[in-house]
């Protein structure tokens, strides 16, 4: 990276890093190995680039601020019953090397801050009542809240694994409770005497649910009931079920007043975001970096393609 290198080691333990929190359990797939491999890579070539910006921008470390950051590695090591001298020696490190480690750690945090900072008043700046409106009106689809159902629900269950008997008893008890529910009995009784959910002691009342938030069997058929009307049972994998539409609420369009608080909080942190990958990316243009190895320059070529493909087709 402008001459500067990354030797395998430090790939090697970037990869050995980023591996528990790329897997839950069980062995990496290759394919995982690859991703984590790129990721490995972009990430130690944005230190590098970090390292070198603070070094033009004239940013130095002090000795006494790497001397505290051993101290704070020794208390560590100490917890966990180890010494330093131990440490560097099974890690194949000199403790000069640890320390410029932790200097060009140290510079990269820096350069961070200053950037993080000066990207944050931009990001504010941007962000103006103006441009608030404007996003306001181009999506406003964005804050429309849906219709709304309100349900009531009796649900008998049946053992998934019971056998065809379980299941016939369980339509048969759910077809009687809603012949009496036709008959003229009240719903919400029926519900807190027979329904075995949650439901059951509210009367069955499932309270306001949008599209997507109650299972599809229920979904598809109260979609087709008006206000008032009951339907079942209807087969799912917990049972039958009987329905009520109690209550339907039309869409909402929220103001601009109403999410002008949040969307601002929002387009802040996102215009952030962007400024801040677009400094690290023009630190890349502007930089050398050569891939040694064959195999490793293909492998991160093919992942810029698919970055830059994927960008355009944003």
């Amino acid at each position: 990276v402008n001459g500067k290198e990354i030797d395998e080691l430090a790939v090697l333990g970037m990869v050995n890093t980023l591996i528990p929190g790329a897997v839950v359990h069980g062995s990496v797939t290759e394919k995982k190995q690859k991703e984590i491999k790129i990721k490995a890579f972009e990430q130690l070539i944005t230190a590098q680039l970090l390292s070198q910006e603070a070094k033009k921008q004239g940013i130095v470390i002090k000795k006494k601020e790497i001397e505290k950051e051993i101290k704070e590695l020794k208390k560590r090591l100490k917890k966990n019953k180890k010494n330093l001298e131990d440490t560097l020696k099974k890690n194949r490190l000199t403790l000069e090397e640890l320390e410029r480690e932790i200097e060009k750690n140290l510079a990269v945090s820096k350069i961070n801050d200053i950037k993080n900072t000066e990207t944050k008043t931009k990001a504010l700046e941007k962000v103006t009542e103006a441009y608030l409106e404007e996003y306001y009106n181009k999506n406003k689809e964005k804050f429309k809240v849906p219709e709304a159902t309100r349900l009531r629900e009796i649900l008998i269950r049946a053992d998934p694994s019971g056998g065809a008997k379980v299941w016939d008893e369980a339509r048969a008890r759910s077809e009687a409770i809603l012949k009496d529910i036709k008959a003229g009995k009240d719903f919400a009784t029926l519900a807190k005497e027979f329904s075995q959910d949650i439901y059951a002691s509210k009367g069955g009342d499932m309270g306001f649910g949008h599209q997507g938030s109650i299972i599809p069997e229920i979904e598809v058929v109260a979609e087709k009931l008006k206000v008032g009307e009951v339907a079942g049972p209807i087969w799912s994998i917990y049972g039958y079920h009987i329905i009520k539409l109690e209550e339907k609420a039309p869409p909402i369009q929220r103001t601009f007043d109403e999410v002008k608080e949040n969307l601002k909080k929002e387009r802040e942190e996102d215009e952030f975001k962007k400024m801040k990958i677009q400094w690290i990316e023009g630190l890349r243009k502007q930089a050398k970096i050569e891939y040694l190895n064959e195999e490793d320059r293909k492998m991160m070529e093919e992942a810029e393609k698919k970055a830059d493909d994927k960008d355009k087709k944003h």
